[in-house]
């Protein structure tokens, strides 16, 4: 009897072990599941963070491709400068306008570039520039006869420093040359409006040659004073009245 009662006593603990066994085991997969969940979640943000930082970095891309683009199809000559006159940035237009394609001109001296010279310059508007934490610009001519307008732009930040320049050159050539035309033509236009006022006011003539005297006090034909003071050029006739006074046999029907 005491045997099965010990029996008894065994099965009944290992009914109540496997109950706990069971409980835990249901207990773990649940666990196991909620974590698998909160994994699968993770991985779903990790994923989406991931395509996101991509295209994120493939807009970057894109907008810096278009920055180059249009950086490098100005007109001007555009760079980035250090203080001390180092080009750290320039667009294609630097080599282009200075006869070297396709040459980067980083860490070249921009005087070296225009001027050739391994430092700053008279006239140089960087000095300027840097000094007065403002734009400045000035036309200057090179050794190879073309004219530049430079222009400097500094760059401070949000503390008041300064931190490097925008170096900006502009071939201005041709307008130099259409204003020495236009500076030629309103001489030539003042020189011309200066003659036509000499043939203006009173004119001493004679009353019977019809010679007029000039400022020096000489006798001139009319013909050649007006031309000295205007430039007009004479064709010589007759009038009817004169030919038949000159030439009183001559038939003037055919004259009017």
């Amino acid at each position: 009897m005491e045997n099965e009662h010990l029996y008894s006593k065994l099965s009944s603990k290992i009914r109540e072990l496997e109950q706990d066994f069971k409980a835990y085991l249901r207990n773990l997969e649940r666990r196991v599941q909620d974590r698998t969940r909160e994994l699968e979640d993770a991985n779903q943000k990790l994923k989406a963070e991931v395509k996101g930082r991509k295209k994120a970095q493939d807009e970057i891309q894109q907008v810096k491709r278009e920055w180059e683009i249009t950086f490098d199809a100005m007109v001007d000559w555009v760079s980035l400068v250090h203080l001390d006159g180092t080009i750290i940035r320039s667009n294609a237009r630097g080599a282009q306008m200075f006869k070297a394609p396709g040459r980067d001109l980083t860490g070249m001296n921009c005087c070296e570039v225009l001027h050739g010279a391994p430092r700053t310059v008279p006239g140089c508007p960087m000095s300027a520039a840097i000094a007065s934490g403002r734009r400045k610009s000035v036309e200057l001519q090179l050794t190879d006869g073309r004219w530049m307008m430079i222009s400097i732009d500094p760059i401070i930040d949000d503390n008041n420093n300064l931190l490097n320049v925008v170096h900006i050159c502009r071939d201005i050539t041709e307008r130099k040359a259409i204003e020495v035309e236009r500076e030629k033509m309103v001489l030539e236009l003042r020189a011309a409006l200066a003659d036509v006022k000499t043939l203006s006011g009173l004119l001493p003539i004679c009353s019977v040659c019809k010679k007029i005297r000039d400022d020096k006090g000489y006798w001139n034909q009319i013909e050649a004073y007006i031309h000295k003071h205007s430039g007009t050029q004479f064709s010589h006739g007759i009038c009817p009245e004169c030919a038949h006074e000159i030439y009183p046999d001559l038939s003037l029907e055919n004259l009017t």
